[in-house]
């Protein structure tokens, strides 16, 4: 089956247009960023999700933190913070244990985001976003939200566009809630209803957004090019399901009303509502790559008991890395890479191919 590959790696850049405004526009409900909004005793419920799925707990750790509110996760450790703390707990996803913690200025966290050794940490109280280094532990960046955003909650950063909640309020007894997408290089902003009254958690599993409510303990799947609802699950721990994070091949929900850390079963986030798709998921990560870390692939909705070479060739398509894996009898395989360091900073190629298929992503090491 090693055999020399020849392939033509195309690329697909698919960009989501949204429309440009300045950060102090006006909300898809049109209030003004000076107006506020008032609660109401019977409020307004957008969405309730139905036939929610329950998914299964693999692992369930305590949180660090007394009132978690944010999660992310860096490729191989998850990241924790939440209110009054003034910390960010680095956690083992094999026990739960703190591996790190990093001082910061937040008061009230209320989303974290990973990225390239960064992490975005949502300001609920002060309405900013601010930028922590894990290898310095200093704030290097710093936004700061429109004076019409209320009480922001949860975090994502996606192709340079942090996307976040804004409830209105503490309680879900507000109306209008909205979920963001702000594109940091142009500080423009857009708008689009959320699904649920109090939305909290949000996080990327490379094809869908999942956005955590609070008052329905659930979390949605939804197709951010239409914006719909795809498919919900009960999420664990009560009703605070505040954080949410992918790692690739399992989704981890943290929840402030059992203090607890869950780690859902490997499919949660790829089979819901989706019965009739038996096409293969290829995902690698960390991307980038730091040249020390091990790199991760996980392919699922495979054939069952299946082999498929990995190969790792650079731009000019020389061989650097290939194994032959065999899938589980859930058609599924999720393997760690060790490039021992060998494979200097610049672009590559991962390819799997097995008799009939052939997957492939870029990778970035640095």
């Amino acid at each position: 089956m090693k055999t020399k590959i020849k392939f033509i790696v195309v690329i697909i850049l698919m960009s989501q247009q949204f429309i440009t405004k300045a950060q102090i526009s006006v909300d898809y409900m049109g209030f003004p960023s000076s107006e506020v909004i008032d609660s109401l005793e019977n409020p307004q419920v957008i969405y309730t999700p139905k036939d929610l799925t329950i998914p299964i707990v693999e692992r369930v750790f305590k949180s660090p933190t007394a009132v978690p509110a944010g999660m992310t996760f860096d490729g191989q450790y998850l990241w924790v913070g939440g209110y009054y703390e003034r910390k960010l707990f680095k956690v083992s996803t094999i026990d739960g244990s703190v591996v790190q913690t990093i001082p910061i200025t937040v008061n009230k966290v209320y989303g974290l985001s990973y990225h390239n050794n960064l992490i975005s940490v949502l300001d609920n109280d002060t309405k900013r976003i601010l930028t922590y280094s894990i290898i310095t532990g200093l704030c290097v960046d710093t936004v700061f939200l429109a004076n019409n955003i209320l009480y922001p909650t949860g975090l994502f950063e996606l192709n340079n566009q942090f996307i976040f909640n804004d409830t209105k309020g503490p309680q879900p007894s507000s109306i209008g809630d909205s979920t963001y997408f702000l594109t940091k290089i142009v500080n423009s902003m857009k708008g689009s209803a959320s699904f649920g009254t109090y939305s909290s958690g949000i996080t990327y599993d490379g094809q869908y957004l999942w956005v955590n409510d609070n008052p329905t303990q659930s979390s949605s799947k939804i197709d951010i090019l239409n914006w719909q609802v795809v498919g919900s699950i009960k999420t664990p721990g009560g009703p605070y399901p505040n954080g949410i994070a992918w790692d690739g091949s399992n989704l981890w929900v943290i929840n402030n009303g059992s203090d607890s850390i869950y780690m859902l079963s490997k499919g949660t986030a790829t089979s819901i509502n989706n019965v009739s798709n038996n096409t293969a998921t290829f995902n690698v990560f960390p991307n980038p790559l730091i040249n020390s870390q091990t790199l991760n692939v996980a392919i699922s909705n495979f054939n069952v008991d299946k082999e498929i070479l990995i190969v790792v060739v650079n731009v000019t398509g020389e061989e650097m890395f290939s194994k032959v894996y065999v899938s589980d009898l859930q058609g599924e395989i999720l393997q760690a890479i060790d490039l021992e360091g060998r494979l200097p900073a610049g672009t590559y190629f991962i390819i799997a191919s097995s008799d009939t298929k052939v997957y492939n992503k870029k990778i970035i090491i640095k």
